[in-house]
């Protein structure tokens, strides 16, 4: 009996060629393997940022994200309790929120607080940076400074002014008097020459 082996049509199929073939397979899927274990994901997070709320409460934002940009998060520091919130879809600056508990919404230096979120007549609260609302303040008390010596001077000046009319309208008056004055002697003198003398 003769030994028979079956030869494809085809000679990609044949023994050598079919090892090989799996080896580039493997070394690929290790390959792959390797890339994955070497870029591990890391989590980066940038500096604290307080901020002062409407409702006079004040709390500290970390922003963090994962190396690959996959997931963002904020660490809330709130009433002493610390909150992680995902990064969700937003139309309008970057919401976080866990759905069951807090939402915080952050655009620029202005952000917007829900600490309860499953309540529907919750409201939200307007938070601004610590540094934002310093200047805030600042120039808000600015504003009230110019404004309280502005109401001074403008009663100094309607005092002026009413000083100075007083005084110009004293003066007509005065100048006046003087002008009748000669006519008022020229007609006594006159009443005084046309008399009969006695």
């Amino acid at each position: 009996m003769t030994k028979s082996t079956y030869t494809p049509p085809c000679g990609l199929l044949n023994k050598p060629a079919l090892v090989i073939a799996m080896g580039l397979l493997l070394g690929i899927s290790q390959l792959g393997y390797a890339a994955t274990k070497a870029t591990k994901l890391k989590v980066t997070g940038g500096q604290t940022v307080s901020y002062f709320c409407d409702n006079g409460k004040k709390l500290a934002a970390r922003y963090y994200n994962l190396s690959d940009n996959s997931l963002s998060f904020v660490k809330l520091t709130l009433n002493g309790k610390i909150y992680t919130l995902p990064q969700v879809v937003s139309a309008s600056g970057v919401r976080y929120t866990d759905e069951h508990m807090v939402e915080w919404w952050s655009k620029g230096d202005k952000a917007m607080l829900d600490e309860d979120v499953t309540d529907a007549k919750s409201k939200l609260v307007e938070c601004a940076e610590a540094t934002a609302k310093k200047a805030e303040v600042a120039v808000k008390a600015t504003q009230e400074v110019k404004e309280a010596v502005a109401i001074p001077v403008k009663k100094t000046e309607t005092v002026e002014k009413s000083k100075r009319d007083a005084a110009e309208l004293e003066a007509k008056e005065t100048a006046a008097k003087q002008a009748k004055k000669p006519e008022a002697a020229v007609q006594t003198k006159k009443d005084t020459s046309t008399a009969p003398v006695k």
